[in-house]
């Protein structure tokens, strides 16, 4: 199966369904460092991306850029500014183009990896979303054939957090924290496991 505007919109649906729980879990690891308001912020944000209705659309630039639209009425917080960010990329290197394969749709996400740092003023190494993005991009741009790639999603976002979980945070509110963010998760990696998750109908 490939990435289309029918699987993108039913991506989104389920993440959707799952969203009170996820967001919970968000709140909760986001108050250890932060406001704690990551997970409300990110169930409004999927709330305006459920609400687009992709059924007639074939064109992935069009979904992506109507998506982005939508994502930035919802939020102006610094992680929803990211998710815009990365529609938007997504809608100019889609352009022209119908579907991707999980190799293709993978080599994107290296390009909204390197958007995001450059709108974000994020590095790598800096124990954020940015982290867990170049993790799930390349995993899936190098994935062998026939590997399912939600499993290869959700076992790299996995590595990542192992990884990054015992390292002081460098970006955001939590960089503040310093030698106490080390052993917890930072809120932006967890949002994209738990969304990759509830796409793979994963707990």
């Amino acid at each position: 199966m490939n990435v289309t505007s029918q699987s993108i919109a039913a991506a989104i649906a389920r993440i959707n369904v799952r969203m009170p729980a996820i967001s919970a879990e968000l709140d909760a690891a986001d108050a250890k460092l932060g406001d704690g308001d990551t997970g409300t912020m990110l169930a409004r944000l999927v709330q305006g991306l459920a609400e687009v209705d992709l059924s007639g659309s074939e064109s992935l630039q069009s979904s992506f850029s109507r998506l982005a639209k939508a994502a930035s009425a919802t939020t102006g917080s610094s992680l929803g500014t990211l998710v815009v960010v990365a529609l938007m990329v997504m809608a100019k290197a889609s352009s022209g183009k119908t579907e991707l394969s999980f190799v293709e749709f993978g080599e994107l996400l290296v390009l909204v990896r390197d958007g995001i740092m450059s709108r974000g003023q994020a590095n790598l190494g800096d124990k954020s979303v940015v982290d867990a993005l170049d993790y799930l991009a390349r995993a899936l741009a190098t994935a062998p054939g026939g590997q399912p790639p939600a499993s290869t999603a959700i076992a790299a976002l996995e590595q990542a957090i192992a990884d990054f979980r015992d390292r002081p945070s460098k970006l955001g509110r939590a960089r503040l924290y310093g030698a106490e963010s080390v052993g917890l998760t930072d809120p932006g990696m967890l949002a994209l496991h738990l969304m990759v998750s509830a796409i793979a109908g994963q707990p």
